[in-house]
């Protein structure tokens, strides 16, 4: 478990943050989990994808950054080269917790390679939040509201059977033939034949505009092969 400390003035007034810590090589993965409410952003640059666990069956949503595992085709010179970042990456040496009357206190992990020659202060001399901080607190509270609405949104896929396997096959850097499986996708189509309040439902929730966009962010596949190739 990641050594979480209360962030404090006493404790973390000089611990400052590298601003490209999101090129780190620790983030060289293919996939990232990702939230509804960041469908918006993440469909005009990453395929999103969804993937069935082997050991649960659980579904989890995910946006793709390169079709080879080890790999991630957004870091190019230790730098994550999109217009955006997704919530998980961007708050990775940090939490949240709540306390029983609901004030959020922020953590941090100090030994994240995050940290590593940092330059960016997460503390002002007098304690409060700098700028950077306070979007960090505002990228956690758009994780907390969108866990719950992304559960909903998983939980209503599988009830209506509204999702269906995409395979797709590409040339690696070695030129060989590589066959990519177990990805899922919405169906879109087949929401159009639920029942009326069923749909109506939906779209109230945001559902159905999520399931657009998850199918809108398929274009990105062909950015996705040249960025591999």
């Amino acid at each position: 478990m990641e050594p979480f400390e209360h962030l404090s003035n006493k404790a973390h007034q000089h611990l400052k943050i590298c601003t490209d810590y999101t090129g780190h090589s620790l983030f060289n993965e293919s996939t990232f989990p990702v939230l509804i409410n960041e469908f918006q952003e993440l469909q005009r640059e990453y395929p999103i994808a969804l993937f069935r666990s082997a050991q649960t069956g659980r579904l989890s949503i995910h946006a793709l950054t390169a079709f080879e595992e080890g790999v991630n085709s957004f870091i190019y010179d230790n730098k994550w080269r999109a217009q955006y970042i997704p919530l998980f990456v961007y708050c990775h040496p940090f939490s949240v917790t709540l306390s029983e009357s609901g004030t959020a206190s922020l953590l941090v992990n100090p030994s994240h390679p995050a940290f590593e020659g940092g330059t960016e202060p997460l503390l002002h001399a007098d304690g409060t939040l700098t700028t950077f901080t306070q979007s960090i607190m505002a990228a956690l509270e758009k994780i907390h509201h969108g866990q719950r609405e992304t559960a909903d949104f998983i939980k209503f896929l599988e009830e209506h059977n509204l999702v269906r396997e995409i395979a797709i096959e590409f040339a690696n850097q070695h030129t060989e033939t590589v066959k990519k499986s177990g990805m899922l996708t919405v169906e879109t189509r087949a929401f159009l034949s639920l029942p009326q309040d069923v749909q109506m439902e939906a779209v109230k929730k945001g559902f159905y505009a999520a399931m657009v966009l998850i199918e809108a962010s398929l274009h990105g596949m062909r950015t996705l092969f040249n960025r591999n190739a």
